[in-house]
């Protein structure tokens, strides 16, 4: 069942980035009800999220947020640019505990779908930079750039053959 927060309980944790709200409103995502609180202030709009555990994992709530926070803090120490900043905490922080969940507040992001070759390149460049930044398996060289359009092109057309002839072996 997915959770509504009063105006006063908004308000609380967004002091806590500092955040004065003018006006907020539950929006949900495709996958949850009330998934996110759009905040607007006067220094601008943002993302007031309550994170939520995955079971995949066995740390507890608290474990993987903090996780998340040291993976969004990497990601900004190198630079990764394809994300919203999350702001800190007046202690520091990424995140803080409300009454035993965890919320962050990030820069809200006006969008729209998918729509255009060029959109789902530009997500795939995003993509290919976030694996090639997060982790130190497939770190990128220093100096080197990301994969180029042309390159995700490539990738593409040979991922298509690949699946093609899977395909008629498969036969």
């Amino acid at each position: 069942m997915a959770k509504s927060y009063t105006k006063a309980q908004i308000r609380k944790i967004t002091r806590r980035f500092g955040l004065i709200p003018l006006k907020s409103s539950l929006v949900s995502s495709l996958y949850r009800k009330n998934a996110v609180i759009k905040v607007k202030t006067k220094k601008g709009t943002y993302a007031l999220k309550p994170f939520s555990r995955t079971k995949m994992v066995r740390s507890n709530t608290i474990q993987q947020m903090e996780r998340a926070a040291s993976h969004i803090r990497l990601l900004k120490k190198r630079k990764y640019t394809y994300m919203p900043a999350w702001l800190p905490t007046h202690s520091g922080k990424l995140w803080t505990l409300y009454q035993g969940t965890p919320f962050y507040v990030s820069q809200w992001i006006k969008g729209r779908g998918l729509e255009t070759a060029e959109d789902f390149e530009k997500l795939g460049r995003a993509l290919a930079t976030l694996h090639a930044t997060s982790t130190g398996l497939h770190r990128m060289d220093k100096g080197k750039s990301p994969p180029t359009i042309q390159q995700l092109r490539i990738w593409k057309n040979q991922d298509r053959l690949f699946q093609k002839n899977d395909k008629n072996q498969s036969l």
